[in-house]
């Protein structure tokens, strides 16, 4: 099996009244804690961050080359040596436990994806503020700082957090409290599955692929010149749901009331999307995009060792497809919506002749009319979608599992 193009691993340190309680757990981490809290004023770990080590840290397995540090940034940007020592500052007086860990890729992907500032920059800023929500912390109340070490084999960021205020209940007590420290494991596999696919990119084709296959359907049912008209199929098809379409309740896609019309519905999607060459490319690239996009996480879950029962939660394909007949099903409703209200039947098989006629008629030439609405509120509700899957994470299903990370 190959290894894991990233690694992460976290560790955290209770505060100075915690660890004076256990003599024990002071001689142990009493050091480690006063360079975290950089109450070593000659060398801490802000300084290691931002400048290297003057030694390894003893976790840090490379090959010896001496560090080299593009600086200490957080979500702003690059700190300024001000900055620094104000979050010395506040390192040295937080009650708050201290986190510190480490994000390592290999020697092949780190130099393809991770090799300046400005790739470490960007994902940090995207994809540790996900990570501390999926952990259970607030990241508002958290302030967190990271570095890139680039002059080793392995590029690698270090980064620190703490609270900044106690904001936790616990039983038997009405104070509020720092967290424990302790981490769900599934939100640290998870930042590493992210990070790897923030750093690649891998979302972008799908952005794209998906975009390309909206507006393309919104083309083939609004145009002017939709081939739809020529097509007796999908006519026929929506005609017939529009008889059939529920006088009362809700009328979308994913509404009890619509259930069901929904195998019509999605055969006229299908209809839509064999009608149009280009509709059907795009349809054909969004599919295999998506597939891969699965294929390649299937690939990340394997070398994380993730269980595979834990693995449709990561797993995109059938929703992005059930969520993308659900916006075409909603532009077929909307198309023939207006019109329910023309059908009404009268006693002269003439007249209900002329009005199914009318009706067919003018059912695609009204779809024109809404070409600018619907257009908008798609791509509205395209945008809120992925924006939707950009922030997709697993807290619920993590805390209700409380698989706890333990760390020293």
């Amino acid at each position: 099996m190959s290894s894991p193009n990233v690694v992460c691993q976290i560790y955290f340190l209770d505060n100075e009244q915690a660890l004076a309680k256990n003599p024990l757990r002071e001689q142990k981490y009493g050091k480690k804690r006063r360079f975290y809290s950089c109450k070593n004023a000659k060398y801490n770990y802000v300084d290691y961050v931002q400048d290297g080590s003057q030694k390894t840290l003893d976790y840090v397995d490379y090959s010896g080359n001496s560090e080299k540090s593009s600086g200490v940034f957080n979500a702003d940007g690059l700190l300024t040596k001000e900055q620094r020592k104000a979050l010395k500052h506040d390192l040295r007086t937080t009650g708050s436990v201290i986190w510190h860990g480490f994000i390592s890729f290999t020697e092949e992907f780190g130099n393809l994806y991770c090799n300046d500032y400005e790739a470490a920059y960007r994902m940090m800023k995207t994809e540790f503020p996900r990570f501390l929500k999926s952990a259970g912390l607030n990241p508002e109340n958290v302030v967190w700082y990271a570095g890139l070490h680039e002059n080793t084999d392995n590029r690698h960021i270090h980064f620190s957090f703490f609270e900044k205020q106690p904001m936790k209940y616990r039983a038997r007590s009405k104070n509020l409290h720092f967290s424990n420290g302790k981490l769900p494991y599934h939100s640290i596999e998870q930042f590493k599955l992210r990070a790897e696919q923030k750093l690649t990119d891998s979302t972008a084709q799908l952005k794209l692929a998906r975009k390309q296959l909206t507006e393309s359907t919104k083309n083939v049912l609004f145009s002017a010149q939709s081939p739809l008209k020529y097509n007796r199929e999908v006519q026929t098809l929506m005609l017939r749901l529009l008889e059939d379409l529920p006088t009362t309740g809700r009328l979308s896609y994913d509404s009890e009331n619509m259930a069901p019309f929904r195998s019509q519905i999605q055969e006229i999607v299908n209809c839509v999307i064999r009608s149009n060459r280009d509709t059907y490319q795009a349809y054909v690239d969004f599919c295999r995009v998506i597939s891969d996009k699965d294929k390649d996480t299937l690939r990340i879950l394997t070398n994380l060792k993730i269980k595979p029962e834990h693995w449709d939660r990561f797993l995109i394909s059938d929703k992005y497809m059930d969520d993308l007949y659900r916006r075409l099903g909603n532009q077929v409703i909307n198309s023939l919506r207006v019109y329910k209200g023309k059908l009404k039947p009268t006693k002269s098989r003439l007249a209900n002749k002329r009005i199914r006629r009318g009706v067919r008629t003018g059912l695609l030439a009204y779809c024109v009319k809404l070409n600018a609405i619907v257009e908008t509120e798609t791509q509205e509700a395209f945008e809120e979608y992925y924006r939707k899957i950009q922030e997709r994470n697993t807290e619920t299903e993590i805390m209700k599992e409380e698989m706890l990370y333990e760390m020293e």
